[in-house]
């Protein structure tokens, strides 16, 4: 092999020898460059689960403030709703909402007072003008004395059925209006109103007097006699009376007879059933049957 050759190929080899080396830089150079995006992308997926967590704790916080300020916004809704209308069932009235609002002290949204006030049965409502104006709503419209007689009139001049009765609930009638309680009370003590008590369940009944009895005052003599005189036996009462040639009233159902009258004509008794004997056949005991066999069973 000649000089020149062994050159030539030392340099080759010399060439060979650099090439790997970069090869083996090049190589290394791109496995610390994976590696950094490895990490990195590890570090920025870590990173965006921290955000993650830390969002979904905020959330949970704002969701918990939220349930908190809405439960403190209920209570103080329902305290203010409680204290507007005890004060409109003292006052009986129509008044502003923004006043009484003002004046009670009340808390929380206006607008969600006024939307429960709305669907209130105790409390009627007047949004159609400004300021917004409130009232206590009874069972009964009556506004005055005037209006309390019409309305006992109206209610005895209904025809007399099952389904009206003459009688109304003293309570739901003295909710009426401020000073309606007096008013009755003192209409019943002047003899224009009959106030009766229920025993069995201890509630008031207010009647308007029958038109047509003529009014007539009793003598307080013979109401004391009448207090004076205790009867217990009723067979006693009742021989009294008719010594005294007072028939007493017969207790008679006054639609028994319209009952009778739809129930028709009385059905007739029944006859007796006739008895026939029936063909015997018992021939192993011909001497129960040598007699004649009866026509009928008593």
């Amino acid at each position: 092999m000649t000089s020149s050759a062994k050159v030539s190929a030392l340099d080759k080899l010399r060439a060979d020898s650099s090439y790997l080396e970069e090869l083996k830089r090049k190589s290394e150079k791109e496995r610390i460059r994976r590696k950094a995006g490895a990490k990195k992308q590890r570090d920025e997926a870590a990173q965006k689960r921290l955000e993650k967590e830390e969002e979904a704790k905020k959330e949970k916080d704002r969701l918990m403030e939220r349930q908190r300020r809405q439960a403190k916004v209920s209570v103080d809704v329902t305290m203010s709703m409680k204290k507007v209308i005890d004060h409109l069932t003292e006052v009986k009235k129509l008044v502003a909402l923004d006043a009484v609002f003002k004046q009670l002290g009340c808390k929380g949204s206006k607008l969600k007072l006024l939307e429960h006030l709305k669907k209130s049965a105790y409390v009627e409502v007047r949004d159609e003008t400004k300021p917004v104006m409130v009232k206590y709503k009874s069972k009964y419209d009556i506004q005055n004395k005037e209006e309390l007689f019409e309305f006992m009139y109206k209610l005895w001049s209904k025809p007399v059925n099952t389904e009206d009765e003459h009688g109304v609930s003293l309570d739901d009638v003295a909710d009426s209006y401020l000073g309606c309680d007096k008013d009755i009370e003192k209409l019943v003590s002047q003899g224009k109103f009959y106030q009766v008590l229920n025993t069995k369940t201890q509630k008031a009944q207010l009647f308007y007097p029958d038109k047509g009895v003529r009014e007539k005052f009793l003598d307080t003599q013979l109401v004391n006699l009448w207090h004076e005189r205790k009867v217990t036996d009723a067979g006693a009462l009742e021989k009294s009376l008719k010594d005294s040639g007072i028939a007493p009233a017969t207790k008679a159902f006054k639609w028994r007879g319209l009952l009778s009258k739809k129930a028709g004509a009385k059905k007739g008794q029944k006859k007796p059933r006739e008895y026939r004997p029936r063909n015997v056949t018992n021939v192993h005991m011909p001497e129960l049957f040598t007699q004649d066999q009866p026509k009928t069973f008593n």
